[in-house]
């Protein structure tokens, strides 16, 4: 009786088993369709990010032109403004190729040196702009490495690249040229400039010394002139003290003169009195 009470409650729960297993193909199926969209969009979002950084690089790039194209037109400018100031220069150096200190002035020294620093000042300038363009080049150069947006773009840019760094080879090629020039140029005038001064300072050195002379001889009139006042002193002190001396000598023989009259009156009172006795 046991065994048949239990036989439909087996059943009942292999029934209920049965109602309660869950489905495991169709949740394979839906977790299947949620991967597939996940990759869609993650593959969306890696076809925007690659769109995104190729837009960027793209703004990079021109940008970077830009810059460049800018750095190339403000050194053709100075190179422009050396040449210029070089011309200037050049054409007052014929005009007073000499340059003797005898017949110079102030104002053309003072323009020689407006000359020669400005032209140096510019210089510097023009060599810190080259040297920031290199490193302009050298960043541009390490940026293009790492893009593989479009190779037949890429290798246009190389030879546009590098075909101006070619023409600013050849443009610096030039300046160095010109540099060189001017360098003699400035070499042989300091070369005069320097013998003046030379001239300047030995004049200037002999004119000190005879300072120092006349340093000294007013030094050793200093202590001369000294010692005859201390001897003056001296002599004041000893015809004060002789005065001082004098004048007690004075009054010693004022009083001896006066006792000697008031003996003299006794004297003659004495007489007197001793005739009459």
């Amino acid at each position: 009786m046991n065994t048949a009470l239990r036989q439909p409650l087996s059943q009942h729960n292999s029934i209920h088993k049965r109602e309660n297993k869950p489905d495991y193909k169709q949740d394979l199926k839906s977790f299947s369709f949620i991967k597939s969209n996940a990759l869609n969009v993650q593959s969306q979002q890696l076809q925007q990010q690659q769109q995104q950084q190729q837009q960027q690089q793209q703004q990079q790039q021109q940008q970077q032109q830009q810059q460049q194209q800018q750095q190339q037109q403000q050194q053709q400018n100075k190179i422009g403004k050396l040449i210029i100031n070089n011309q200037n220069f050049k054409h007052y150096i014929q005009q007073d190729p000499k340059f003797a200190i005898e017949n110079q002035d102030l104002k053309k020294k003072h323009t020689i040196n407006y000359y020669i620093y400005g032209f140096e000042q510019e210089i510097r300038e023009l060599f810190s702009e080259i040297l920031d363009g290199i490193i302009g080049i050298q960043i541009q150069a390490s940026t293009l490495v790492g893009i593989n947006i479009n190779k037949i773009r890429n290798l246009q840019t190389l030879i546009n690249f590098e075909g101006n760094q070619q023409n600013q080879k050849k443009g610096n090629n030039v300046l160095e040229e010109k540099l060189s020039q001017t360098n003699f140029q400035f070499y042989c005038q300091s070369k005069d400039q320097e013998f003046t001064v030379l001239k300047q300072q030995a004049i200037i050195t002999s004119q000190e010394q005879h300072i120092s002379e006349l340093k000294s001889k007013l030094g050793f009139l200093k202590e001369q002139n000294q010692g005859l006042r201390n001897q003056l002193e001296q002599v004041k002190e000893i015809a004060e003290q002789k005065k001082s001396s004098e004048n007690v000598l004075t009054i010693k023989i004022i009083q001896v003169e006066m006792d000697y009259d008031h003996l003299q009156q006794t004297y003659e009172q004495h007489k007197e009195q001793l005739k009459q006795k």
